[in-house]
């Protein structure tokens, strides 16, 4: 009989709980906070699923807080079915995106799509035009060129429809229709913009029988980038012979002479190990004994190479009077013999990579290979790959082994 009551007691209390404006508003400005830790995290950079999903959960709560002042405005009442409904949705999103912050899920798309479906379910929405998803460039307060909005959604088909982009109103220009609209931002730099997170400001129009045009108004965060987007270093391997000398040799060469005349001793030393090759410019040949007549020691350069050399040895007779003895001359030959081998030597070279911009780095001729290229942008995340080519995470990269250049271009478009 306790087990009963106690059962129809936890019911009783499970059935009669009622959530507050109080723990609803919590909830939003928890949602709000994850939306701006988001943005900061990633920075529309890193990854631009992700970036976008952070930028349409910051629609959905823009819409919240517009539709649902009565909450806002009156935070001790209690919720009803439909306003636990938006509650517990807005609890399904804080979810999501906290295990993105904590890098437990990737891919977004699933979330993206379950995001706009949120939207479209809320319960004030009906047939009002909405925007359930909008798509919004990276933007760089340097920025010079064309760059487009488009937001999706439901009833867009009002040629008055406009975005607010940084103070300036800009028209749809294309023939709305219901489900998408464009925006075309020529922007220059001129158009300065600050390094934060901004919000742009969708007005979407209603047409009302016997009473004037309704205005509905959306808000979505927007991400403002420096104008030196990453540091880019490329890790590779150059190569070169070095000279490994093995130990001095030595020889002689020696000349003894009868005559007066001048006569000479050629000997060919030729290197002492077959796996090496004699150093040039390590022969030497010295005078190391001399008796009576006088003599010399030479070596002819033209005739050393890396297999062989010649010494000579000159000498005569004294031939003075009363000095009849035969000339000797004794030379030391001294060389060095070497093995050549490949040294090789790590190296980077880095350069700074501009919004949208394309830059060719020259690698060394004597490079021998390509290891790594490293990453790091303006938020200090970074991202490291052994590819020789690749295309995301805003990077176009591709190493030409063959002419020793790295092509690197910088695109919003490359995700």
């Amino acid at each position: 009989m306790k087990k009963i009551l106690l059962t129809i007691g936890l019911l009783f209390s499970i059935t009669f709980y009622s959530q507050t404006g109080v723990e609803f508003v919590a909830k939003t400005v928890a949602v709000d906070k994850l939306i701006e830790s988001g943005l900061n995290k990633f920075n529309g950079v890193l990854d631009e699923q992700q970036r976008q999903l952070f930028l349409n959960a910051s629609l959905l709560t823009g819409i919240v807080k517009t539709q649902m002042d009565d909450v806002f405005s009156n935070v001790n009442m209690e919720l009803d079915k439909k306003q636990i409904g938006v509650f517990n949705d807005l609890n399904n999103v804080q979810t999501d995106l906290e295990r993105v912050i904590k890098g437990e899920v990737k891919n977004v798309n699933d979330m993206t799509l379950n995001l706009s479906n949120t939207i479209t379910r809320l319960p004030f929405v009906h047939d009002n035009p909405t925007v359930t998803q909008a798509e919004v460039p990276v933007f760089t307060y340097s920025q010079n060129g064309r760059y487009t909005v488009r937001i999706r959604g439901i009833n867009l088909n009002d040629e008055r429809n406009y975005i607010v982009l940084n103070g300036k109103k800009y028209n749809n220009p294309a023939i709305p229709n219901q489900s998408t609209n464009e925006f075309h931002l020529d922007l220059n730099k001129k158009d300065l913009f600050s390094d934060k997170i901004d919000i742009m400001e969708i007005v979407l129009f209603e047409d009302k029988w016997f009473v004037k045009d309704e205005e509905h108004k959306y808000t979505v965060s927007y991400n403002v980038l420096p104008q030196k987007i990453a540091s880019v270093c490329i890790y590779f391997e150059t190569v070169e012979k070095v000279k490994v000398i093995g130990a001095t040799e030595k020889d002689n060469v020696n000349k003894t002479a009868g005559s007066c005349d001048w006569s000479e001793e050629t000997i060919t030393f030729n290197r002492r190990n077959p796996n090496m090759k004699i150093d040039r410019s390590s022969v030497r040949i010295r005078e190391t004994a001399q008796a009576h007549g006088g003599g010399d020691c030479s070596i002819d350069p033209n005739k050393i190479t890396e297999f062989s050399f010649e010494g000579k040895a000159t000498a005569r007779k004294d031939c003075r009077p009363f000095h009849n003895e035969a000339g000797t001359t004794r030379c030391e030959v001294t060389w060095q013999e070497y093995y050549e081998e490949d040294k090789y030597v790590p190296l980077t070279q880095s350069i700074d990579l501009l919004f949208d911009s394309q830059e060719v780095v020259q690698l060394p001729k004597s490079t021998y290979k390509y290891t790594k290229v490293e990453v790091t942008y303006h938020n200090g995340k970074s991202f490291t790959s052994q590819e020789g080519r690749f295309d995301k995470n805003f990077l176009s990269f591709n190493y030409d082994a063959g002419r020793k250049q790295a092509y690197i271009a910088f695109s919003p478009s490359l995700d």
